[in-house]
């Protein structure tokens, strides 16, 4: 496992400083895309190469066809699609009415779209956005280790700050950071990951180990926090409502989650748990 996470924060990390440290102090995101492009497949190229390393090339075709798991009850397909943007659109409500009330019906005009939020993230995801560079590495090579050796609550708290400080060369660009300060979005944003961590293990769990589901969570969760969080409250206001959005995602999928399932689904079909 370590190894696994030292490859992969050297494949990243050399593309994300290749982009901050010749720009320190004049950052523009747009300019940065290329580069984090490129960087966000460092943890699904080191768990290929680690999982060929140990099991050869009948591992990495047993990796690969998680990506292709497709079969599960319909509510995880909900779960990892349209409920992520119905908590957003009402944590996002929520803090406007306590803010900025009178912009509400303005906000929500534009938001029909939420029922095509999974549909948009998954196109994103397929043409370069971060969940197909970084899911077969988090949730197809790290958890599974981690489940084996910890609990449930311990594997997500360790893949959340693992998964948190891969993207550590980039909480110096204030546009990643959404206009959080630097001190303010190194204690909040790690909160957020270890919150999404622990659904993410309940959705991975729940789908027979599904790759895809992680990845169409995660490319939702990414759209959905781009566009239905509210613009012209506080960056403050505006992360407190998606971590709190995130937490209540969470909380209801914890009560989908079907107790007789195996804590590792990997550990029925060979490989890493045979």
């Amino acid at each position: 496992m370590l190894a696994f996470v030292v490859l992969a924060y050297a494949i990243s990390w050399v593309c994300f400083l290749a982009y901050v440290v010749p720009n320190w102090g004049s950052f523009d995101m747009a300019k940065a895309i290329p580069y984090l492009l490129v960087g966000q497949f460092g943890p699904s190229i080191a768990a290929l190469v680690m999982t060929g390393r140990a099991e050869g090339r009948a591992g990495v075709k047993r990796l690969l066809r998680r990506l292709l798991i497709f079969r599960f009850a319909p509510r995880w397909w909900f779960a990892a699609g349209w409920l992520i943007g119905a908590t957003l659109l009402v944590t996002s409500i929520a803090v406007i009415l306590l803010t900025e009330p009178q912009d509400l019906s303005t906000w929500l005009s534009g938001k029909w779209q939420v029922v095509l939020l999974p549909l948009v993230g998954l196109i994103g995801a397929i043409f370069g956005a971060g969940p197909l560079g970084e899911e077969l590495g988090w949730r197809g090579y790290l958890l599974p280790r981690l489940i084996e050796r910890h609990s449930p609550i311990m594997s997500s708290l360790i893949l959340g700050l693992v998964w948190t400080f891969w993207h550590l060369p980039l909480f110096v660009i204030p546009e990643w950071r959404n206009g959080l300060s630097l001190p303010l979005f190194t204690i909040l944003y790690p909160v957020s990951v270890i919150i999404i961590s622990h659904g993410m293990y309940v959705l991975w769990k729940n789908t027979r180990g599904s790759i895809f589901a992680a990845i169409l969570a995660h490319a939702t969760l990414n759209t959905g926090a781009a566009n239905l969080m509210p613009e012209f409250v506080s960056p403050v206001a505006g992360y407190i409502a998606a971590v709190s959005a995130m937490a209540l995602w969470v909380l209801i999928i914890m009560g989908l989650d079907d107790r007789t399932k195996a804590e590792n689904p990997y550990r029925q079909e060979g490989g890493v748990a045979a």
